[in-house]
């Protein structure tokens, strides 16, 4: 007999996974992550050679310190530097070199040119784009987030009293979902993005100026895939501002133009 509130969890058939009821105060959305979580990095701050040095590091990047400010910063760690980090900077070129180093542990941004002509005009536009299948791949050789990852379909429903009333909250327990898994090969699973274009969030380095594209993985859950930390949304390419013309820019073509290039250059990242 069923007790009101009760989960029932309907996996997909691909997965060889019985369906399990589950009394509502013992339900868990993925036991193994709470369970099985594996040893922790002891030295999360490599190829630094010491958290000291990334932490420092870490602030002249977010503050976007010019070099001569970093150098200051690091003339000061050095005078009150104490305990058993030593620290080894010396200027921001020790900086960029470990930011160098630690940047081929992932994988790095493309760039390319796109041309596009508008009234035989043309303009070049430059794409930075990140390869979407190398970045998730990044995310799966993580261990620590590869526990949370749901990677087969799931038909979630809660008893109320006299039936079992299905509910949806997770991209993995939609009926697309589901219906992607039963079109892939048997022992396939579906792993799922989510991208987005903010237009409402310019970024700007130096003089260049573009809106950001940030990716997800729907496979993940979503306090991990909205946050900040590994597993939240990544900016995988951008899309260029395109300037106005004053020749063209009161001219009901130049929108389309603009919104050309936007889907010419989207449509790359998507092409990775």
């Amino acid at each position: 007999m069923f007790t009101k509130d009760d989960i029932k969890v309907e996996h997909h058939p691909n997965s060889g996974i019985k369906a399990k009821v589950y009394a509502f105060e013992d339900f868990q959305r993925n036991p193994m992550a709470a369970t099985s979580d594996p040893p922790p990095n002891k030295k999360p701050w490599l190829p630094f050679k010491c958290r000291l040095e990334f932490e420092v590091a870490q602030i002249a990047l977010k503050a976007v310190l010019n070099n001569d400010q970093t150098d200051w910063l690091i003339k000061i760690c050095r005078q009150c530097a104490i305990g058993n980090n030593k620290f080894t900077f010396e200027n921001h070129n020790d900086i960029h070199r470990k930011w160098d180093a630690a940047s081929q542990c992932v994988t790095g941004f493309t760039k390319e040119v796109i041309s596009m002509t508008y009234e035989d005009k043309s303009w070049d536009f430059e794409v930075h784009y990140w390869d979407l299948w190398e970045w998730a791949a990044d995310l799966l050789r993580d261990p620590c987030l590869f526990l949370h990852l749901t990677f087969d379909a799931q038909r979630l429903s809660k008893f109320d009293g006299e039936n079992f009333v299905r509910f949806i909250d997770k991209p993995y327990m939609a009926d697309a979902f589901w219906d992607l898994q039963s079109q892939l090969p048997e022992g396939a699973k579906p792993l799922t993005f989510i991208l987005y274009a903010d237009k409402t969030k310019l970024s700007t380095s130096g003089t260049a100026k573009a809106y950001p594209v940030v990716a997800q993985l729907a496979n993940l859950p979503t306090d991990i895939r909205n946050g900040e930390g590994i597993g939240g949304g990544y900016v995988v390419g951008w899309l260029p501002v395109v300037k106005e013309d004053k020749e063209f820019v009161k001219k009901p073509g130049w929108v389309n133009f603009k919104n050309k290039v936007w889907h010419q250059v989207f449509s790359r990242i998507l092409a990775c």
